[in-house]
Parts: structure tokens; sequence; C-alpha cells
């Protein structure tokens, strides 16, 4: 991720935190602090990052069909036990499957409740703390390296265990050092409908020569949470198709810019919009840089109004406003080419890494290890997320999306 006050077709190395009281220009200074009901007002001299989205034209249908299909032509992979078999990036609803029952003759169950009467079941923060510590042992495993492709089984294996499918999306990234092979995850969790939600995170490690960078916080923290959603997801069939998306390749692999980072969402926005698919997505969740265990989560500027409102608000009901802070920053990461094609998108991600209040002195540093992380933190940001499922399922109807 990134933070910064530049355009983004001439993104610095990252990050540039920005300040909002009367600075001009940037500042490396600690992230950007405002008044809890006040956005940042920008002064004269201060280049801006809220350039207009792109707007790009949205599909009128998606491809229908079952995730087990063979056929498709060229298109993901869907990996089952090590077997890897050609199709599409499709959505698959339970309302299919229950027809395919009915015609087979098999029974169904009932069709889960939607809105505020509808939950799941509780998250295991010590679990989740279980899958981080797992992935940073696998030490550092930046995007194209081996280490990354045993972090990629791991997680495949972990998500076949809890029952939910496999999809590989792999692509070759045009770097500054040349092609490489990458690969993102996604674990489908079919809904009854098609509408289709993405819960994010990235999993590779930035790669640094001079240090040993495991990324705790930074890739493994999120990484670990998303699949414990997973599992808790896995076992009550949501209203909407959910996505689990294991983004590969966000860390950039010579210096931040527009065409050095976000390889893994840049690639599946564009894959989605060319089949056809991109307009059954309502909104991406992405979790980054979460288990601090001085949790202190403040509101990501560049993410959907609508969606920072009511996370915000459901986690100070929830009873965790000491978290949920107030006052802005701005944030480069894998929901920026959602928000690029007009897809909602909110970027949950906790700056504030290091010691003192204000510090991130541990970002991109030997210091992210995982002594710095804590079980409760992942369990706050989970509760919130799987709370808030329910409200945006109630929200808006079949084929809307949240307002921007």
């Amino acid at each position: 991720m990134d933070a910064t006050t530049v355009p983004r077709s001439s993104m610095p190395t990252r990050p540039i935190p920005i300040e909002t009281g009367g600075a001009t220009g940037v500042t490396h200074a600690p992230p950007i602090r405002t008044t809890p009901a006040e956005k940042p007002t920008f002064q004269e001299g201060t280049m801006i990052l809220l350039s207009t989205p792109i707007r790009v034209a949205l599909p009128l249908l998606c491809l229908l069909s079952l995730l087990a299909c063979g056929g498709g032509g060229e298109g993901g992979n869907m990996e089952t036990g090590g077997n890897t078999t050609t199709t599409p990036l499709v959505v698959e609803t339970r309302e299919e499957s229950a027809e395919s029952s009915r015609m087979s003759g098999e029974s169904s169950e009932d069709s889960p409740a939607e809105g505020d009467d509808f939950s799941f079941g509780p998250l295991d923060e010590t679990l989740a703390f279980s899958f981080v510590s797992d992935l940073v042992a696998f030490g550092p495993h930046p995007a194209g390296s081996e280490a990354l492709a045993e972090v990629r089984r791991y997680l495949r294996d972990r998500l076949e265990e809890f029952g939910i499918a496999v999809l590989s999306d792999p692509f070759t990234a045009d770097t500054p050092i040349g092609p490489i092979e990458m690969e993102n995850l996604i674990g489908v969790i079919p809904g009854r409908r098609s509408d289709l939600l993405l819960i994010g995170s990235h999993f590779d490690t930035k790669h640094f020569e001079d240090f040993t960078f495991v990324g705790a916080n930074d890739g493994c923290s999120s990484t670990g949470l998303l699949l414990e959603i997973g599992r808790v997801l896995a076992a009550t069939p949501p209203p909407w198709t959910i996505w689990l998306v294991f983004f590969d390749g966000e860390e950039a692999l010579v210096s931040w810019s527009e065409t050095d980072s976000r390889y893994g969402s840049r690639h599946l926005v564009e894959r989605l919009d060319g089949e056809g698919s991109l307009a059954r997505v309502r909104a991406l969740l992405l979790i980054d840089m979460i288990g601090d265990a001085n949790l202190g989560i403040r509101k990501e500027g560049l993410s959907t109004p609508f969606l920072v409102e009511e996370t915000w608000a459901l986690a100070e009901r929830l009873g965790y406003g000491d978290v949920f802070l107030p006052g802005y920053l701005f944030i480069e990461d894998d929901h920026t080419p959602f928000l690029d094609a007009g897809i909602p998108a909110i970027d949950i991600i906790d700056f504030r890494y290091g010691p003192g209040e204000n510090s991130n002195a541990y970002w991109h540093t030997a210091q992210d290890t995982l002594d710095k992380l804590s079980p409760e933190s992942l369990g706050i940001v989970g509760d919130t997320l799987l709370n808030l499922l329910p409200r945006l399922f109630s929200s808006f109807s079949a084929g809307s999306r949240p307002p921007r």
C-alpha cells in the first residue's frame, strides 16, 4: 500500500502520508490526522491524489456456469486436491445449485435469511492468529519466489479443508525486473444470488536485499484473518456469492508506481471486465496490516464513503470505537483498481505500526515480526467484517451497488 498526495501517474517511492493542519505539498510526517467531524482540507499548493476515478463501461451480463464444469476455453484454473482443470472465472449461485438438485431429485436446504436477521458463526481469533503464525514461518515470500508458491499451496490446502472451492488466476506480470509469473487465489463461497462480494488481502511480502522481511503485519496478518473468515463463512451459506481473494503482487518490485504495484488486483479487474463478470461485483472489502497489538485504524480517504461510514458506525456499536478512529489518511492499495473501475471498495488498514501513538516505524522493516501482533486485533477486525456483511445484504436490492 502507499500513502501519498501526488497523482497516481507520477507516484514516488511510498509512503508519503500527508497532514492537513496547514501543510502545503507533502511531508514524511506520521499519517494524516484530522478532527473527528471533518475530512481533510487541502491547502493551496498541495497536489491532490483524488483524480476522478475512471468509469469503465460495465458489461450487461455475466457468464453463469458451474465452477466444477470443465470447458469454457481459456480462463482460470480450478484447483482441487492438486489437480487443475481449465474453467473461466464465473459466478455460481445456490439457486443454480438448487435447480440442479431438483432436476436430479436431490433435496436442497432452505434459502438463508437475508438482512440484519442473518448472521454468521463466531470467529476464532486464536485460530486466525495460528494461521498468521504459519504464514510468518514461511519467511520472506515476495512475488515470483518459491516461498510464495509454498504459501499459495498452504492457502489452497486450508481453504479446501474448509470445503471451499479454489480458483487459480495465473498471469504473467510485466515488471521493472522482467516478466514474473504471478497467481491470485480465489476461494468461492456460492450464495443464493449471483451478486458477488469480494473480501481481499494481499499475500506477498515486500522484497528487501539488506534484511529479512517476513511481513507479519504487512501481508500475513490480513491473509491469516481472511482464512479464518472463510472458515466461518463456509459453515453458513450466505445470500450473496462471496469471493475470498488472495491478491498476488501487491508490493512493488522496485519502487511503487502506477505500473509497479498491485499486479494481482489490476489483473483481476481487467480479467473480470473482459469476461463480462465485473457487473456482478457489488463491492470489495479489503483488509491490510490489521494485526498490530496497538491497533488504531483511521478512515481511508479514497474508499467509498458509504462503506466507510457503515463500517465505522457498526464498529462503534460493537464497542470498537477506540480502535476505529476518527481522521483520514489516503492509501494506494489493492482497492484502487476496483475504485477506478467504478466498483465500491473500502480499505481497512492500520498505518500506525510502530512504537508511540502515531509511529509507523515497523512498516517495511525487519521489526515487522509476529511478536508485534495480537489475536485480539484480528478478532476485532474479523468480528466487524462478519457483522458488516448482513448489513450489506439487507441494504441493497439484487443488482444494486452501494452509493458512491
